[in-house]
């Protein structure tokens, strides 16, 4: 078992699952397909039929983690209810993995842009859940 970091909470784990068990609903849901991994991704495109006939578009959202901001984290949840309940309680934990500590030198250090330490941090144990939850949104 790796050793603990103090920088991830448990309460991103606990936010993890709730988001996998939401996430995962949404997909069933609306048929959308997303690729959690490298392989499910190649095993995909290796079945495409006739792939000289088609277009792949990639496209790379620039300073993604850090623009998901609190008010559209709510936006987001809300939309997922729509397909999934999600109790207050869960919302809660969600939220509340967002809180994010940067300490230096016994400073807390926060984000210029936010007083609440609200963050999706790349590397958090829930943060590509999140992630994948906005990619759900957005289409």
């Amino acid at each position: 078992m790796p050793p603990h970091n103090p920088a991830k909470s448990d309460v991103g784990k606990i936010s993890k699952s709730i988001l996998d068990t939401v996430n995962s609903k949404i997909r069933e849901q609306i048929g959308v397909n997303q690729w959690r991994n490298s392989s499910d991704d190649i095993a995909w495109f290796q079945s495409i039929p006739l792939k000289n006939r088609k277009s792949f578009i990639s496209f790379d959202i620039v300073d993604f983690y850090p623009s998901i901001s609190d008010s559209l984290l709510d936006e987001f949840i809300n939309w997922a209810t729509r397909f999934i309940a999600i109790t207050d309680s869960e919302i809660r934990i969600i939220k509340r993995a967002r809180k994010s500590l940067l300490l230096h030198d016994g400073l807390q250090w926060v984000k210029r842009e936010s007083a609440n330490a609200f963050d999706v941090t790349i590397g958090n144990c829930d943060g590509a859940e999140i992630c994948e939850l906005v990619g759900l949104f957005i289409p």
